[in-house]
This record gives structure tokens, sequence and C-alpha cells, in this order.
């Protein structure tokens, strides 16, 4: 076979070419400006199907991949995550329905072992509240948010429309900047307010 550099048979408009030089992984073949070396491409596609077929070796030998080189798979997933927002969410939402009991369980044990922080949280919470709950409020009012806290639906959680520990603005807790949210906006929501 003729040898033929990359330079040389991209002026002459080839769609292959042969360097007789080994690739990287010591092949001496043809190479196509798209995918490089052709038997290294033909190793991809076979490796691609043998993962189809073998799904679970697959996983356990990407897991131990990942455990190995924990800092490369986090910098990549969140590149990855960064450019497929909405990819990920729903992911997370997927994993979340089907490991539903797993999650709770997880969240009961991060719960137990993290006692300071979600104290700490709740008094943040509590604090929060109690500073943003103006002085003016009625009985009247009280009762108000008393009944809209009684009333929210069991799938519902109650939210304050403008967050009283939001970035740039702060809401009051009055019953005009309450409204009811499922548990699933509410989190998406955060501390979060757009006009």
């Amino acid at each position: 076979m003729k040898t033929v550099s990359r330079k040389e048979a991209k002026e002459r408009g080839l769609l292959r070419y042969f360097t007789g030089v080994p690739c990287k992984r010591g092949h001496i073949c043809e190479r196509s400006f798209l995918n490089g070396c052709l038997e290294c491409c033909k190793q991809r596609s076979t490796s691609h199907e043998w993962q189809k077929a073998n799904r679970k070796k697959a996983n356990i030998t990407a897991a131990k991949w990942r455990n190995k080189n924990k800092d490369i798979a986090n910098a990549r997933f969140r590149e990855w995550r960064k450019h497929n927002r909405n990819k990920a969410i729903q992911a997370c939402k997927n994993w979340y329905q089907l490991n539903k009991d797993h999650a709770s369980s997880y969240s009961k044990k991060w719960r137990k072992e993290n006692a300071g922080k979600v104290a700490n949280q709740i008094s943040k919470r509590r604090a929060a509240v109690l500073h943003r709950t103006p002085s003016w409020l009625t009985n009247e009012d009280w009762k108000i948010i008393e009944l809209f806290y009684e009333c929210c639906p069991k799938t519902c959680v109650v939210d304050h429309i403008i967050p009283l520990q939001g970035e740039n603005i702060s809401g009051l807790h009055v019953p005009q900047n309450l409204q009811w949210l499922t548990e699933q906006q509410n989190a998406v929501k955060s501390n979060k307010y757009s006009l």
C-alpha cells in the first residue's frame, strides 16, 4: 500500500490515507479523517456492542474505574451536568422515583449522623421566620396563617412566594406571601424569586 501523509491526502481530497506509521495502539493500517485509525474504530464499535450485551459487567468495570479515578470522574460529570442540565435533573427525578425507599433511608441516616447540621438549619429557619414576621400582624392574620398551614393538601407544602432567606430579596411571613407548592416544585424554587 502506498504511503500518503495526512496533509497530502487532504490536499488530494482523499477520505482515507496510509502513513505506514503505527497508531498509538500499534496498528499499522489506513486512517480516516473523522475516526483516525480504522482498526481502532472497529475495536471501538465492537466495544460498544460488548457493553450493550454485557451491561452488568460494563457497569461494574465503569464503577471500579470511577472509584479509582474519583477526581477525574467527578470533574467529567460536573462538566457533563453543566452542559446537560435538563437531562441531569430528569435523571435525578427518574432515579428518585425508582429508589424512593433507598433515598428516604439515606436521608434519615444522614439526618441522624449530622444532627448538629440539621439543628442549625432548623434554628436558622426559625430565626428567619421570627425575624421576617412583622409586629403589626393582627390576631386575624395569625389565624389566617394557621388556617393556611392546617388546610395545606397532603401532597403540598407551604411556601413563601418571596423567600424569607432570599439572596437579593427577602419576603415577610404574612398571609399574602404564602402559597402551596408540591415538595418537588418547592425544592426547585428553593430560595429564588423571579418577577
